[in-house]
């Protein structure tokens, strides 16, 4: 089970240059053997393991010529990107780092061709969380137990023809039987991944539309139905979710989350003003046989998707 956590985020205002790491000045959660360094920018992983990186940047104005760029880069030679076709607005990003040879680093750098100025007037300008992803791990065998009391004898059989005598060898002495340890713990990691790389046009209704995720789908345990849409929880548990869609213009468009088609408050996202870019990570509990649907709700009209890996959603079982 994952004992590996971090939360990071930045203040408004300022800048960060071109090729410069996002500096977070806030630690709101830090667990297990994992560091950040506040003047570089620097997490340090610890402990080798698979970790899962979920991060976004706001953006109030730059100069770039290749969009707002973020990227992950480690010591040992990843660099995710993730990117926004527009210089303003936010950008957000995901992936997934396999850490073999302990300590490595990893920040978040400014991959655009330019300066990028954080905006003032909102709450945040970034945010970066990061969960070890375990794999099944079994612990090491204990000493064998005690030897069980002697059964009862069975019926002589046929005497067989008598062989040569061998030669009789030393006996050594019988030494004892050691306790039976303790069974180690058994880890399990549940997860999955789904997007929309087309241009597709959706029909919102007030109501509610589905959003299908038919692409680069990695299910792992979790499984969908033929549309597309309704995705299945295959064991009980704490899970993280991340989605994002992104459209061709800004709309005055919701989204949510559905569990078991009624909406997970902590997924909602309702923004005052036309956007975009829509996007948000929450923990919440869910059961085994649950299902989860991504949706656009609260206009009458079409929203065109950006394509590319700009609209997903992920989910990972961290308890």
């Amino acid at each position: 089970m994952s004992d590996i956590a971090l939360q990071i985020t930045r203040s408004p205002g300022g800048t960060v240059a071109s090729g410069a790491n996002v500096i977070f000045d806030q630690v709101l959660f830090s667990a297990g053997n994992i560091s950040y360094n506040s003047v570089t920018g620097v997490i340090t992983f610890n402990e080798a393991g698979r970790y899962v990186i979920n991060w976004w940047v706001a953006i109030q104005s730059s100069q770039s010529t290749n969009g707002s760029v973020f990227a992950i880069s480690s010591s040992q030679g990843d660099f995710i990107e993730g990117n926004s076709p527009i210089k303003t607005d936010e950008t957000a990003g995901f992936g997934i780092i396999e850490v073999v040879d302990a300590p490595a680093t990893v920040s978040l750098v400014n991959s655009s061709t330019a300066i990028v100025y954080y905006p003032t007037f909102v709450p945040l300008s970034a945010s970066l969380i990061v969960v070890e992803d375990d794999l099944s791990v079994a612990g090491p065998t204990g000493p064998t137990g005690d030897t069980g009391p002697t059964g009862d004898t069975g019926p002589t059989g046929d005497t067989g023809p008598t062989g040569d005598t061998g030669p009789t060898g030393d006996t050594g002495p019988t030494g004892d039987t050691g306790p039976i340890g303790d069974t180690g713990p058994a880890v399990t990691s549940d997860s999955m991944s789904a997007s929309n790389t087309t241009a597709a046009v959706i029909a919102v209704v007030l109501a509610g539309t589905d959003v299908s995720l038919p692409d680069n789908q990695n299910l792992n345990t979790f499984t969908v139905d033929g549309t597309n849409t309704v995705f299945t929880v295959p064991t009980t548990g704490e899970y993280m979710i991340s989605y994002a869609v992104a459209t061709t213009a800004a709309l005055l468009v919701s989204s949510q989350v559905l569990q078991n088609g009624a909406p997970i408050a902590a997924s909602i996202i309702t923004p005052t003003v036309a956007a975009s870019n829509l996007f948000t990570t929450f923990i919440v509990p869910l059961t085994a046989g649950d299902t989860l649907t991504l949706q656009l709700f609260g206009l009458l009209g079409a929203a065109t998707l950006l394509g590319g890996a700009s609209t997903y959603m992920t989910v990972v079982r961290v308890i």
